[in-house]
């Protein structure tokens, strides 16, 4: 992972902590916990390590769910989030070439549709209001929640 490639990690995943914060601080706890993830998940002992990423983006999205911030810091919210973790996912040890960035770009695009897609579906959950069936809309999130199972790339063993 080059330096730049590291500060725009590092940039992405500080927004993405502090962005709900920032409609309501509250969960100091949780973004501190975030923020030392997002540290982790760059520093060369936990780098090759997914679960710190994971675990990150984790507390950004529980820390939504305890501040509940408007829909649009949730759209944002969820964009920062995919930036962060493409850019985690990125070419590691690879010089940074037009080339090999416009290789990897292509390479993460089906998974950048679907996670958009899937961040549109959860959105439209999120701000529309449905007073008479709240299993309707878990049963909606869920499905959008498989769809990105079943669209990310499978790792050939």
């Amino acid at each position: 992972m080059t330096w730049a490639w590291q500060v725009a990690t590092v940039a992405a995943g500080a927004a993405m902590i502090v962005l709900p914060a920032a409609s309501e601080p509250t969960g100091a706890a949780l973004i501190a916990a975030g923020a030392a993830l997002v540290a982790a998940s760059v520093v060369p002992p936990f780098r090759r390590w997914p679960g710190a990423g994971t675990l990150a983006a984790i507390s950004a999205v529980a820390a939504c769910a305890l501040v509940r911030p408007p829909v649009v810091v949730l759209a944002a919210e969820g964009l920062v989030i995919l930036a962060y973790l493409l850019l985690l996912d990125g070419p590691h040890g690879v010089p940074l070439s037009a080339a090999a960035l416009r290789r990897w770009l292509r390479q993460q695009a089906v998974t950048g549709c679907w996670a958009a897609v899937t961040s549109a579906a959860v959105l439209v959950t999120l701000a529309v209001r449905v007073p008479g069936s709240a299993a309707l809309m878990v049963a909606g999130t869920a499905a959008a929640v498989a769809a990105a199972i079943v669209a990310l790339p499978r790792r050939q063993r």
